[in-house]
């Protein structure tokens, strides 16, 4: 009987299988070639984590830096790069190449996901392989799994969330639920940007349920924060005397999204904050108030269009590897990048009343909202592009299958 079965397992994911096949023997090659330009670490932000998490290790303070505590970023990442360097001291090897392991299976794990969100949603085979395909070839994964920055493990965690909210409002599972709200609240701690749209998923909640059984499904999500959340915001009102939810740092990119298409210089405006004398996200707030009153049609382009357009002008990080790619490899990879970009924001517009897709679109909308507060960097667009992959395929099929469809008709 099973080798009745296998065949036929390989015939019905085979094409998935492909794709996955495919990423891996992308990772492999950028993890064994390591092509463009790539430091150790990934980066400066990356260095600071990495020597952040030896502190931890070394002298028990929880810093970054800084060589005193402080809450500057949320723990989830640090704790994470911790892990993995005591347990590559345990097997006795390199540090950096066990976590570029670990982001390797997490960043294939996550082109999963893309595939089995659209699923688990629209239960057509082609959007899910095109979803996958198109991000199983990104740059940025394929970048960032060598690096100890955010993106890797964030991104995964936060379309793993998702998922499993999918999942739990499908089957209407109690023990899905209670992941979701771990699932989630360890997304948050890799990076709290997603943090407001747990409000849109609870709205979901109450229109597929009603409000009354919202509120036990809302505080069944609370057991994951009371668990992961709470001890953070404990040990930050102990140690730093404030209940710090999530960060203390959210001051100074607040402050340096508010220079509308950089016609000020970066330290033109650092003077300015520091001529005051105040925190920065206070300055950054006023600045924000002033040029909403005296400048309001700069101010209100550059908070809406101007920062979506500064986050995804390019493909992340092209920059890197300009010089080591062949033209054919460039040219993809604008393809890539502006075919789901566009195609996004063209099919979240033209298929809003499809329900399940419309929640997606508002998902990205979401999160640029939030972004767009804050400095605009094509790192940050990276963030949501599995998102857009599934939304972009979404519209690509159903209109090249309408397309078909009236071809057939014209013909017959």
């Amino acid at each position: 009987m099973q080798r009745k079965d296998t065949p036929l397992f390989m015939k019905k994911h085979l094409p998935i299988i492909l794709v996955l096949l495919l990423s891996f023997l992308l990772h492999i090659l950028f993890l064994v070639e390591h092509p463009g330009y790539f430091n150790l670490h990934g980066s400066r932000d990356a260095q600071k984590y990495d020597e952040m998490a030896h502190r931890l290790i070394e002298e028990g303070i929880y810093a970054y830096n800084s060589e005193e505590s402080n809450a500057y970023v949320t723990p989830a990442h640090p704790l994470y790069l911790t892990g993995i360097i005591l347990l590559a001291d345990v097997i006795s090897i390199d540090y950096m190449v066990l976590v570029r392991l670990f982001n390797m299976v997490l960043s294939i794990t996550t082109v999963w996901l893309v595939y089995a969100i659209p699923k688990r949603l629209f239960e057509m085979e082609t959007i899910s392989i095109l979803s996958a395909l198109l991000y199983g070839t990104y740059l940025a994964p394929l970048h960032y799994f060598r690096s100890m920055l955010t993106e890797t493990p964030s991104i995964f965690m936060f379309m793993f969330s998702i998922y499993i909210f999918i999942a739990a409002i499908q089957t209407k599972s109690t023990k899905l639920h209670v992941l979701f709200g771990f699932t989630a609240s360890i997304a948050i701690m890799f990076r709290p940007t997603p943090a407001p749209m747990l409000l849109f998923a609870w709205a979901i909640v109450i229109y597929q349920t009603g409000f009354k059984n919202a509120m036990k499904v809302g505080l069944i999500w609370w057991i994951g924060p009371l668990f992961i959340i709470f001890p953070w915001s404990i040990r930050n009102l102990i140690v730093l005397g404030a209940p710090y939810i999530f960060s203390s740092h959210s001051g100074n990119p607040m402050l340096l999204g508010t220079n509308p298409y950089y016609l000020i210089p970066e330290e033109t405006l650092a003077a300015k904050w520091r001529e005051i004398g105040i925190e920065q996200r206070e300055y950054a707030i006023i600045r924000i108030i002033d040029g909403f009153r005296y400048q309001f049609a700069l101010w209100f382009s550059w908070f809406t269009l101007g920062k979506t357009i500064w986050m995804f002008q390019q493909p992340e990080p092209i920059g890197n590897y300009y010089k080591f790619l062949i033209t054919p490899a460039k040219w993809y990879i604008y393809l890539n990048h502006f075919f789901v970009v566009f195609s996004s924001f063209i099919t979240g517009l033209i298929f809003r009343k499809h329900k399940p897709l419309f929640c997606l679109f508002i998902i990205l909308v979401s999160y640029l909202a939030i972004s767009n507060v804050f400095l605009p960097l094509t790192r940050y667009g990276s963030f949501i592009f599995p998102v857009m992959c599934i939304i972009g395929s979404y519209g690509a099929v159903v209109i090249a299958q309408k397309l078909v469809q009236l071809k057939r008709k014209i013909v017959s």
